[in-house]
């Protein structure tokens, strides 16, 4: 019997990080914290080898007991998997045959998920004309969503970065209830925004649980028809540590839920033993950082008061974030900070360089950038920037050993977009520097 192998191709996986098949110096087209791991973090991965002769837990009960005093969610309703992308699959395996419904552009692991568990894509497509607003959004799931439904979106939106608003959010919620819909947010990229405790999803399951133990107090029992029961329960939030902590290379995600019977059958979809020894060490010793974030406590620097400038200086090859006496700062304050502060820095001088050449190729005196740019920047409230312009933007950074995501794949997008990641200062010092040569080398 001959047996034909399975060759993976370009249509299977497209992601960014690719860095093992091209020859890169910097890798903009993953969008983890530019600080780095944290000293704390990656030291408890150190100790965590010698471990590795031992099988870890297999109930992985220190880890998401840790989750639940974090996050107030119950234990019962949390899993944890071997990145985010691991608890998606085993999602959509679970509501297998359903819809989906999915605004687009948005993560391309989803369609890959969804059509391996054979689920339809009900899309809710996005326009750049409009910023990639989302205000229609509820009124498309009233009218296309039906009871059983998935409803899965992501919060802040990849590949734009465009949050979505606490009002919106409960309006989504809302309306999802009303259709007897499950509701699934992807938070990955949540915490670096600054406004996690205000937005997350998690505050629905919160909710939920105290909604449940009340009504168990004093009935004895919930029902699958009570409303409040139902508008919350059917929620579950995906998040990982891949882009909080800068650790892709360990894979561990996390998956709250509303209902103890969805986590439980999803539970029975993931492989035994699916965390490592390594990355288990890594999620115990990340929440103790996120514990004194969301505490709202400082870590305190003696005898000195650094200024901006000293403390965003970042080590990102050593893996530790850094002032100039390597004592650890406060690791999310200065995150955010500095993630804005760049950010806010990229759009300045990709705006300059792209209205300068805008305006070379016109005679008129009118700000032509702000009708007709050269490049195109997208509102984000990210780590990450959407970018479109008629210059091949992929291939000339690549050309130069830089490498950012062409989001020409996305579903809703098309030639001519990307994304850049918000890196080190440095690496965003050379992307600008080689942005204007490679502009300057593009008659547009």
């Amino acid at each position: 019997m001959q047996i034909e192998y399975y060759q993976l191709g370009a249509h299977d996986m497209s992601h960014g990080g690719d860095i093992y098949r091209n020859n890169i110096e910097i890798d903009l087209s993953v969008n983890v914290n530019p600080m780095g791991c944290p000293t704390h973090v990656y030291e408890a991965m150190s100790r965590a080898l010698s471990d590795v002769e031992k099988y870890p837990d297999i109930r992985h009960e220190k880890l998401i007991g840790r989750l639940s005093d974090v996050t107030g969610v119950q234990a019962a309703g949390i899993l944890v998997g071997n990145g985010a992308s691991e608890l998606i699959m085993a999602v959509m395996r679970f509501f297998k045959m359903r819809r989906v419904l999915v605004p687009v552009p948005s993560f391309s692991g989803y369609r890959y998920a969804a059509d391996a568990a054979g689920c339809e894509m009900v899309e809710y497509l996005l326009s750049p004309e409009d910023d990639f607003d989302m205000s229609g959004f509820p009124e498309f799931i009233r009218k296309n969503a039906a009871s059983g439904d998935v409803i899965l979106f992501a919060n802040p939106n990849n590949p734009n970065g465009r949050i979505i608003e606490k009002e919106l959010l409960d309006e989504i919620i809302e309306v999802a209830g009303e259709k007897d819909a499950y509701v699934v947010i992807d938070e990955c990229f949540l915490m670096l925004t600054g406004r996690y405790e205000e937005l997350s999803g998690v505050r629905y399951i919160r909710r939920n649980i105290d909604i449940i133990t009340d009504k168990q107090e004093s009935t004895g029992s919930v029902t699958e028809h009570d409303n409040d029961h139902v508008e919350y329960c059917k929620l579950m939030i995906i998040d990982a540590f891949t882009k909080t902590f800068a650790v892709p290379g360990i894979r561990l995600g996390m998956l709250y839920a509303g209902d103890t019977e969805v986590s439980d059958g999803i539970r029975r979809l993931l492989p035994e033993w699916n965390i490592s020894c390594i990355a288990e060490a890594a999620g115990l010793a990340a929440l103790s950082v996120l514990e004194e974030y969301m505490n709202n406590t400082d870590s305190v620097i003696e005898g000195k008061n650094k200024s901006d400038d000293e403390k965003y200086i970042c080590a990102y090859d050593s893996r530790v974030c850094i002032c100039d006496d390597e004592v650890e700062i406060n690791y999310f304050n200065n995150s955010i900070s500095f993630i804005k502060k760049e950010k806010n820095r990229l759009v300045n001088e990709i705006n300059d360089v792209s209205g300068k050449r805008a305006d070379q190729k016109t005679d008129t005196k009118t700000d032509h950038n702000a009708n007709n740019p050269v490049i195109r920047i997208f509102s984000s409230d990210a780590n990450y920037l959407l970018l479109k312009t008629d210059i091949d933007l992929y291939k000339g950074l690549l050309e130069r050993g830089i490498l950012i995501r062409d989001c020409s794949d996305y579903r809703g997008l098309g030639r001519g977009y990307y994304r850049i990641a918000v890196s080190t200062e440095e690496n965003n010092d050379r992307f600008c520097e080689e942005l204007r040569e490679l502009i300057t080398e593009n008659d547009i």
